[in-house]
């Protein structure tokens, strides 16, 4: 099988990109492990400044104008006249970004699992039954443990990880905790959906013991009155490890190109801004807009402030006290830590 264009990941980046792929009439092939798009280990939030805007309204679960953000000394209510997150569910999303791109003409292969990648040939295997394809041009994106990336030769290696729980209980305020005693440079947060609660962290640090990690998410929900007994514990590595996206006939998007936050981990946004510019250089010859040069700032950005953090325990408290003072006094925006500006 030729195409034009082969996209290896059904995520919210390969989606995008290869429904404005096959808007201009390119032949594209996505090919996705799993049988259910969209299903992914995610707190589910989105900024107003990144993608609520551009979220269909039926796909929004709950919006907060306010978020809660505390530290062992401190409590601060950010408040905006807009909305500063909103929760989506992730399948949600995925099933309705996969009808836009079967819509636009995308042939969509689930259940398949790409297992040999040499240039622009691909062998995966579906139904039990080995095929073989080729393209013009190759699109990894495959998130975090990408066989597209590995196929060029970039290895990976820093990464963060995130811990997510969803359990059956009202809640009404999001919430982001930070405690480096217990959390490192890392954080956890409370994520209200309509019928679940997100609760979690992420944390991108050489933390000696994810158990530890886990143990200390569990008792700080717990301090919060939200119990985790018997809840599903879901753990996701995030690739933070940018190289670069464009690679001549090879591109790399979200997760892939290493593009999620290294301070939040936030990865939803990056992998449509990233979708979008590969695109747009498919199709025109360049990227004419530039969301993703201010994201590639931003995402320097987020790395020197995890650096820092980093460095000693004390100084990741200082400076966690310290931004929530900014932020109580506001001295800084919220906005400071999405990857959107």
């Amino acid at each position: 099988m030729k195409y034009d264009v082969i996209i290896v990941g059904g995520g919210p980046g390969g989606l995008r990109c290869a429904e404005l792929l096959a808007a201009h009439k390119l032949k594209v092939l996505l090919i996705e492990q799993k049988k259910l798009i969209g299903s992914k280990v995610c707190a589910g939030g989105i900024t107003w400044q990144g993608l609520v805007q551009r979220v269909p309204e039926i796909l929004i679960e709950r919006k907060f104008p306010q978020q809660q953000v505390t530290t062992p000394l401190q409590s601060a209510e950010i408040t905006s006249p807009t909305p500063i997150i909103a929760t989506v569910n992730r399948i949600n999303l995925g099933q309705y970004m996969l009808r836009a791109a079967e819509a636009a003409g995308v042939t969509i292969l689930k259940g398949t699992r790409v297992t040999h990648i040499s240039g622009s040939e691909l062998e995966f295997i579906r139904d039990k039954k080995r095929y073989h394809a080729s393209a013009d041009i190759l699109i990894g994106a495959d998130g975090s443990h990408s066989k597209v990336r590995k196929s060029i030769g970039i290895d990976t290696t820093h990464v963060g990880v995130g811990i997510n729980y969803q359990v059956s209980k009202p809640f009404e305020k999001m919430i982001w905790n930070f405690n480096p005693a217990l959390f490192e440079s890392g954080y956890t947060w409370v994520f209200p959906h309509s019928n679940q609660l997100s609760i979690g962290g992420y944390l991108a640090s050489s933390i000696k013991s994810l158990q530890i990690f886990n143990q200390n998410i569990i008792e700080w929900a717990h301090s919060i009155g939200i119990s985790l007994d018997g809840a599903k514990l879901q753990s996701e590595k995030i690739n933070i490890d940018y190289r670069g996206w464009d690679f001549g006939k090879v591109y790399l998007i979200g997760d892939a190109a290493g593009l999620a936050s290294p301070l939040t981990g936030e990865g939803i946004y990056p992998a449509f801004v990233s979708a979008e510019a590969v695109a747009e250089k498919i199709i025109h010859g360049s990227v004419r807009n530039n969301n993703l040069a201010k994201m590639l700032l931003r995402h320097a950005d987020h790395k020197k402030i995890l650096n820092l953090a980093n460095r000693h325990q004390r100084f990741s408290s200082l400076l966690s006290e310290l931004t929530v003072l900014l932020l109580r006094l506001r001295v800084i925006s919220f906005k400071r830590f999405e990857m959107a500006q």
